[in-house]
């Protein structure tokens, strides 16, 4: 079982945004030669920030301008570049639970499925059926069943685990097919609103060169498989902060993983790793659904014995996927 994951991510990120805008601050408006040079150069490397260098956060040889590029971001996200497919609860909450509706999926006290189930187990049927999941309806029950953890010991996954930790949502999964090629997209957003008055005391004079952000992103890009048993695999493609990649993005995402706890051991690339968590804890949901795939069914969404069933690729479309359902105990 996966040991709780202790990420600390409102203090590195406010440890950051302070880092990026004192120096910023203190540059004032700089010529082309300053933004082009490290604080190493400037001979501010070794400044602390805390109890942590410069230096030793990643930052020391990071250009100027580069710093600067992802303040802008951090501060003002362009959110519709960000967010270009939302769910919506009012939507994919009904088609969602219309899917599961002959599942043995089970339910918490307060009536809501229990989504958590899908993380251990396979949801089983009275018969097998074809069910499209769109990619928002995913969305929303990523999201869904991360809020539900929140209210768990450990899920037993290292992924949940981790965005647990971030106080995170999951605000979009996206699914384009081109070429035969699948991609996914899936956005994670992280509330630091409630620390904007900390973050504006601790930088003092210097909360005037910068709006303090509502929102911080982790924009995931994944690469997306079937087998011919319907089994979904990803591989990690990219992983940004508020859709910027670049040197300070990388010290961002790399002081998330420095701030776990203990038993998180961390590996070299940590985009590769936190890509892995989440393309994980995605192909496991979707394959206790069902096996990605599709059948040519004479009515309705029931697969009978004598339909052809195709499982791989050919379940994976632009906005969604089809799962063949497991068939097993009554609901």
């Amino acid at each position: 079982m996966a040991q709780p994951v202790q990420v600390k991510c409102g203090g590195c990120l406010i440890k950051l945004l302070i880092t990026i805008v004192v120096i910023i601050a203190l540059i004032g408006i700089a010529v082309a030669v300053v933004m082009n040079m490290t604080p190493n150069k400037l001979g501010f490397g070794d400044l602390k920030i805390g109890e942590t260098t410069l230096d030793e956060m990643g930052l020391g040889d990071v250009k100027i301008k580069e710093m600067f590029k992802l303040i802008k971001t951090l501060a003002k996200p362009d959110e519709e570049a960000i967010l270009d497919k939302p769910f919506h609860a009012a939507v994919d909450q009904p088609k969602l639970e219309g899917n599961l509706a002959e599942s043995n999926i089970g339910t918490l006290g307060n009536g809501e499925p229990d989504y958590g189930i899908l993380l251990n187990r396979q949801v089983t049927y009275p018969k097998q059926y074809m069910y499209r999941y769109d990619d928002t309806t995913l969305a929303y029950l990523f999201n869904a069943m991360v809020m539900q953890q929140r209210k768990t010991g450990d899920s037993g996954n290292e992924g949940v685990e981790f965005l647990k930790s971030l106080n995170a949502n999951v605000t979009q999964i996206s699914m384009n097919v081109t070429n035969g090629q699948a991609t996914l997209k899936i956005v994670v957003s992280i509330d630091i609103s409630s620390m904007a008055s900390e973050i504006e005391s601790s930088l003092g004079f210097a909360s005037r060169f910068v709006k303090i952000p509502k929102t911080v992103y982790l924009v995931s890009e994944l690469g997306l498989t079937a087998d011919v048993q319907g089994i979904l695999s990803t591989t990690s493609k990219s992983l940004t902060v508020n859709g910027t990649e670049n040197e300070v993005a990388d010290v961002i995402l790399n002081t998330l993983m420095k701030n776990a706890g203990s038993d998180f051991e961390i590996e070299e690339d940590c985009k590769s790793q936190i890509n892995r968590y989440v393309g994980q804890t995605f192909t496991t949901v979707v394959g206790n659904l069902g096996k990605v795939g599709k059948a040519l069914v004479s009515v309705g969404t029931e697969v009978e014995a004598d339909d052809p069933v195709e499982y791989g690729a050919i379940g994976l479309e632009n906005g969604g996927l089809y799962v063949i359902t497991h068939a097993g105990e009554a609901a």
